[in-house]
């Protein structure tokens, strides 16, 4: 098909594929609210030409020449999959990407075409946005409106997206998709890989706005409660507004770029009051921050009465780790939060290590649970939290060292929310680089640390590690959850989880139950990494993760290689959100429906 888009009263035509399939009327509506927007036409043809084919092939060819020799020849790959591959790899800096704009075909414009734009209705009059109609003969019975920031371009087969997924969800209220950024010479670049629905995310990265389509109801509701409130009608205050309204089984997203933007600030001292102002709307008292480098900081409030939280540390002899452990949390634990402090001996024999523990219990600075025999990581943890009082478990590995005060009342704050799961923490290798910054679903088999060994000043994809957001799980050794939920879920599997996987079990059965588990950016602890067991190197360890490993693909295979906080056209063999090269053509992704498969 040929799509043609105005620009500046010249008409540029690409060629592109839009399947074709049925039709549906769907009368849209373009909602923008700071400034103009380009004029997009369609004209559809029913086949390929031999043109088309042929310039897709060559700039494959031509210009990514790893193309070829990384997942084979072009003629064995249909021209859908290329057009696909040749948008993955723009997203790849380490090749020579040129962009779109080669792509196009420029033809002079017969006569520029003016813009059109129109009154806001009546019902949204107190937020006063600036519409664009198109096609110019829609009515007032609109179905879905689009919301664009100022600048941003829509990618011309959007439309027939927009039909094609609302064929597949007749349900949804609201849409949004992938983007990428256009230079100031035209020339696209950077794809931006987003999650399914991400609440968390949400909060933190205002740049998670970018383009979405919404339910015109729906945002009738939304636009109202901004009224009401005193709010300016801005995109990103917008869509925490519906975040909401729509319930979240009907928010999804389709993972393909369809929208291109150009750089700007992501977040500041404007997104953070704005972000401030509706939580506080909703009964939640959060500090919220700029980051430096882009995205919000945020704090959730603890309250007013008293929080114990029980921290459980398995151990086994190893006094330099335990001492140092417990030295480093009673330093940095803070005055808001009373701790108990249970360590769980494992059958530890060295006699300084039993003088220790003795002085632990006749200071009453701990209390000693003897559980000798076999390693299991799991019956050990259910063991200390059947006999915990706190309200909050806090499940920490003795190799953890914490280093900056307020890490826990902040995971505190996270763990009290309701509607949240399990939190991890931001953790770090000795030398600063990362050990762990939320777990991804699907890489290696199972799962993998995200962005491990990076280190930890970088943003990390799309400032994924600096932010805090929703993820699928989060290791076990730095771990907190309320006691009662931790029961509910029926604690750590302690028959067949001994050693492995037993923390991506629990976080997965917490959100299967429909709780959002929390990687909590703002913690940040230091792991000396299985310094205490080493790694499965006997053959009766590598049987025995071997066996866990078995049972975790057998209970969780489907979604483990569908993670919705990850995005299919990320690697799964590497755990740095490296592009995957041979990615699944797009398909919609919603957490709701994740958990369906759980």
């Amino acid at each position: 098909m040929q799509t043609l888009l105005v620009t500046n009263g010249v008409e540029r035509r690409r060629l592109v594929r839009i399947p074709s399939r049925g039709s549906q009327h769907l009368q849209l509506r373009f909602l923008h609210l700071e400034g103009d927007l380009e004029r997009l036409q369609v004209r559809y043809q029913p086949l390929f030409s031999p043109r088309a084919r042929y310039r897709v092939a060559r700039h494959l060819r031509t210009r990514h020449d790893l193309y070829g020799r990384v997942i084979g020849s072009n003629r064995q790959r249909s021209h859908t999959r290329q057009w696909f591959d040749y948008n993955a790899l723009l997203a790849r800096r380490s090749l020579h990407a040129h962009g779109y704009s080669a792509w196009m075909e420029r033809v002079e414009a017969s006569q520029r075409r003016a813009l059109q734009l129109t009154a806001a209705p009546t019902a949204r009059s107190g937020a006063e946005p600036r519409l664009q109609v198109w096609p110019s003969e829609c009515t007032d019975q609109t179905d879905w409106w689009v919301v664009l920031e100022e600048g941003d371009r829509l990618a011309p087969h959007a439309n027939e997206r927009l039909r094609q997924l609302l064929r597949e969800v007749p349900g949804a209220e609201l849409i949004y998709a992938d983007s990428d950024l256009i230079s100031a010479q035209g020339v696209r670049h950077s794809a931006q890989w987003k999650p399914a629905w991400n609440p968390d995310l949400l909060l933190a990265d205002p740049h998670y706005s970018r383009c979405f389509w919404v339910r015109a109801d729906r945002l009738d509701v939304a636009l109202q409660r901004l009224v009401v409130a005193g709010e300016p009608a801005t995109p990103y205050g917008l869509l925490l507004e519906l975040s909401c309204v729509c319930q979240a089984e009907h928010i999804w997203h389709w993972p393909e770029v369809l929208s291109h933007h150009r750089p700007v600030c992501r977040g500041g001292d404007g997104t953070a009051a704005l972000v401030r102002r509706h939580l506080q709307r909703q009964g939640s008292q959060v500090v919220v921050e700029p980051r430096i480098g882009g995205g919000h900081r945020l704090v959730w409030a603890l309250p007013e009465r008293s929080v114990c939280v029980s921290v459980i540390v398995p151990t086994r002899d190893r006094l330099e780790l335990l001492a140092a452990c417990l030295h480093s949390l009673e330093a940095t634990a803070g005055s808001r939060l009373d701790l108990e402090l249970l360590v769980v001996d494992n059958g530890s024999q060295e006699p300084a290590t039993l003088a220790y523990l003795a002085e632990l219990e006749v200071s009453g600075r701990a209390r000693v649970l003897r559980c000798p025999g076999p390693f299991n990581f799991s019956a050990l943890n259910n063991a200390a939290a059947a006999v915990a009082r706190g309200e909050l478990l806090l499940l920490l590995n003795n190799d953890i060292e914490a280093q900056e005060p307020g890490w826990l009342a902040t995971m505190a704050g996270q763990a009290l929310r309701e509607e949240i799961g399990c939190v991890g923490a931001q953790l770090l290798y000795p030398d600063g680089s990362l050990q762990h910054a939320g777990v991804i679903l699907g890489i290696g088999g199972v799962a993998g640390h995200s962005h491990k060994y990076q280190s930890a000043s970088e943003p990390g994809h799309q400032l994924r590690v600096q932010l805090s957001q929703n993820l699928s799980a989060v290791t076990g050794a730095v771990l907190m959850i309320r006691r009662g939920l931790f029961q509910k879920l029926g604690g750590l599997d302690a028959e067949q989880l001994h050693v492995s996987y037993n923390d991506l079990d629990l976080c997965l059965r917490a959100m299967a139950a429909g709780y959002r588990n929390v990687y909590c950016a703002e913690a940040v602890l230091v792991h000396h990494e299985s310094r205490s067991r080493g790694a499965p190197i006997t053959p009766e360890a590598f049987n025995q993760w071997q066996k866990e490993r078995e049972v975790m693909q057998q209970r969780w295979g489907v979604i483990l290689n569908a993670d919705p906080h990850y995005h299919p056209q990320l690697s799964l063999r590497e755990e740095n959100f490296s592009l995957r090269l041979d990615g699944p053509v797009p398909r919609l992704r919603s957490v709701h429906s994740a958990r369906e498969v759980m």
